[in-house]
């Protein structure tokens, strides 16, 4: 099995605690048919940022996480990460810049967690209680909520991953044929190259 770390920060807002946490994503890399599973392993918040910059950089070195994932253009932020002599290298999460972020980051953890189709599974984390405190009724500004939004910028990295790791997975039998009929030209080739009959 091969697994794959990666987390998010989300910073403090108001009385609210920094929160981050750590996913660690699972799969057989040697089965095409192999499905990915992700958990969240770890989590952690803090009201002194030098404090959450410190234990993120012990997450950091412990899973050795690939991607750290946050609001990584926010200046003062990101000065006192700085500042602090704690860095982990922060980058900007999906959509961040995007006007519909938050709706963004909600929509691709519900996809993540559905029960019919779960890719994300939550485990003793308290996010669940988190998301479903989140007003329904009005827009939000996620960052304002920074469990959520730690677990939305992690979240939409992940599915963004997922969407390119699909593509790469080698093509079955079946998928051949049916790349066969949709091909317009009628070719017996798959677009890599390689027949769509088995050997």
């Amino acid at each position: 099995m091969v697994h794959k770390y990666t987390a998010a920060l989300a910073w403090p807002f108001l009385h609210k605690p920094a929160f981050a946490l750590v996913i660690e994503v699972e799969w057989d890399a040697t089965d095409p048919n192999s499905q990915y599973k992700a958990r969240i392993i770890e989590e952690i918040e803090e009201m002194s940022l030098p404090d959450m910059f410190r234990r993120c950089l012990d997450l950091h070195k412990k899973y050795e996480v690939e991607g750290w994932y946050g609001d990584a253009m926010n200046e003062p932020m990101m000065n006192l990460m700085v500042q602090s002599g704690a860095v982990i290298p922060l980058a900007p999460a999906p959509y961040i810049d995007d006007p519909n972020a938050s709706s963004l980051y909600r929509q691709i953890i519900r996809e993540l967690t559905r029960e019919d189709k779960k890719v994300l599974w939550y485990g003793e984390s308290s996010l669940p209680g988190h998301v479903r405190n989140l007003p329904e009724d009005k827009p939000i500004n996620i960052s304002e909520y920074p469990p959520v939004a730690a677990l939305g910028y992690v979240a939409a990295a992940l599915y963004l991953w997922l969407q390119l790791e699909y593509k790469k997975k080698p093509k079955t039998y079946f998928e051949r044929i049916i790349k066969h009929v949709e091909d317009e030209d009628g070719g017996g080739e798959d677009e890599d190259g390689g027949g769509y009959f088995p050997e």
